[in-house]
């Protein structure tokens, strides 16, 4: 991974990580939260939100830290992380 980073900086790390999460998953796929996050910090937030979409679906834990991470607050001030929010009870 250090060669990813190498080439591609911060973004080819996190995009190296998310092949790899793919790929170990198993039948189930990865975990949408964490997919959303690596989505997130590559700067991709329209796949960040799909993903967190499928969190809910999947009635992932890791949602209960969306409304406070710091990580995530540019995000809820996207009306659609705010209307997630608000759906699953968080808001």
């Amino acid at each position: 991974m250090r060669a990813d980073w190498a080439r591609g900086g911060m973004p080819g790390f996190w995009r190296r990580w998310l092949a790899f999460e793919e790929r170990s998953a198993g039948s189930s796929g990865p975990r949408a939260i964490l997919v959303a996050r690596l989505h997130e910090r590559m700067g991709d937030t329209g796949r960040a939100i799909e993903w967190l979409e499928r969190a809910v679906e999947q009635r992932d834990p890791g949602l209960v830290y969306l409304g406070v991470d710091p990580e995530w607050a540019e995000e809820r001030d996207d009306p659609r992380v705010a209307a997630l929010l608000e759906r699953i009870g968080l808001r």
